[in-house]
């Protein structure tokens, strides 16, 4: 009986793990369309929200 138990423990986890995978990655339509932000105009950004790195990219 432990050795059945140690061919079957593998296929187990291995479809467990499949699921909860398969299970994650479920995409909402009806969420995806509602969660858009609004478009905002670079004109109307703060500088003090540009980000602090080296690099930063003209204002338009």
């Amino acid at each position: 009986m432990g050795t059945r138990q140690r061919v079957l423990a593998p296929w187990a986890v291995l479809l467990l793990a499949l699921q909860v995978a398969g299970a994650s990655h479920v995409i909402h339509r009806s969420l995806e369309a509602e969660a858009a932000p609004p478009s905002v105009p670079a004109s109307i950004v703060s500088p003090l929200l540009r980000t602090g790195y080296h690099f930063q990219p003209p204002m338009n």
